[in-house]
């Protein structure tokens, strides 16, 4: 029963400083945004997707549909 306390306590930690890392990947991402040599946008999609894994699902289904596209018009 221990065990169990103790795993839940260190999900409940994990889900916690993932929303932290995702704010500091959406930060980077808008200073990459502006810098020419950060990805911008996959820094800020990395945080979405940490920060809301349904949302960044979607996001990262649009991005895969834009680079397909792209792809076929050359």
């Amino acid at each position: 029963m221990k065990k169990n306390v103790k795993l839940t306590e260190e999900i409940k930690q994990f889900q916690n400083e993932k929303k932290w890392y995702g704010i500091v990947l959406i930060g980077l991402g808008l200073l990459g945004l502006i810098l020419p040599l950060m990805p911008g946008w996959l820094l800020i999609a990395a945080g979405v997707a940490l920060i809301s894994p349904k949302y960044g699902e979607r996001l990262l289904g649009k991005i895969k549909s834009l680079f397909k596209a792209i792809l076929k018009s050359k």
